[in-house]
């Protein structure tokens, strides 16, 4: 299962606030083309539309056959760090999630490095996605915290530390992701979160600039072995890829829609050749 993440597709994803500068039932069409049946849609393409457009981009997906089975939410960075405010932003969510029948939401687990965080803001933290793991157990939602740089598993050991907390938790999945753009580290992390992850997301770097998956700091076969070796049976998102930019000006979604495809066949093609 290979999910295209639409967050690629927006040249204003780091704006601030967020802008959406293309909409996303705009996008459908080309990603079909592309050859992704199959999103993990960046929370703020949703965020901001009323249900007539909610409604659109359901009727849209159905017609074209693409399905959403992950949604990517940013529930500290939206919440204003007020625990209230935190848990408002994860009932819409959850109600995205069921409307376009996701069964995933990938989440950022606070919004401090384990290293800076205090004892008061990890039990702060802790207390507030118990509540959060809880809807999306009622639910039927999975809820997968990303190793992501700026939360509380922004390194390994904030990750150990979440692992031995929520490891047991059925409704609990690590969205597997590199730290750093280096292979060594990468697969470090890997074999801490191994048995943990529900989610892989794909993207690679050279001297900073995103380029396609086979060619930058990253050796992504390595990665893609371990997998196979471990018995890895989740999805694979491809997240960034050659071309993206965070210049409206520079950015053309067609190109970086076709360096995505590249992508998709080149995991595909090595998945089939680590798993033989």
């Amino acid at each position: 299962q290979i999910l295209l993440n639409t967050i690629m597709l927006e040249p204003g994803r780091w704006d601030s606030p967020k802008s959406v500068t293309i909409p996303l039932i705009r996008l459908l069409p080309n990603m079909k083309r592309a050859g992704f049946n199959e999103l993990e849609v960046w929370g703020y393409h949703l965020w901001n539309m009323n249900e007539e457009e909610i409604s659109s981009l359901i009727e849209e997906l159905k017609l074209r056959n693409i399905v959403v089975p992950s949604i990517g939410s940013y529930l500290t960075e939206q919440g204003d760090s007020e625990k209230g405010d935190i848990l408002n932003v994860a009932k819409k969510y959850f109600y995205l999630c069921e409307r376009l029948e996701s069964k995933r939401l990938r989440i950022f687990y606070g919004s401090r490095e384990f290293e800076e965080s205090s004892q008061e803001y990890l039990q702060f933290i802790d207390k507030i996605f118990e509540e959060i793991f809880k809807m999306g157990e009622d639910k039927g939602i999975r809820v997968m915290p990303e190793m992501h740089g700026g939360t509380v598993i922004g390194s390994i050991e904030g990750l150990k530390r979440i692992l031995e907390r929520w490891g047991k938790n059925p409704n609990f999945g690590v969205v597997y992701q590199p730290y750093e753009f280096k292979t060594e580290s990468a697969l470090e992390a890997l074999d801490v979160a191994l048995g943990h992850i529900q989610s892989v997301h794909l993207q690679n770097r050279d001297d900073g600039h995103f380029v396609a998956l086979a060619e930058g700091d990253i050796d992504y076969r390595q990665i893609l072995r371990k997998l196979a070796i471990s018995g890895y049976d989740g999805s694979f998102v491809v997240e960034f890829t050659g071309g993206v930019s965070s210049s409206v000006k520079d950015f053309d979604y067609r190109d970086v829609l076709c360096s995505a495809a590249k992508d998709k066949e080149w995991i595909e093609s090595t998945w089939r050749k680590v798993n033989e």
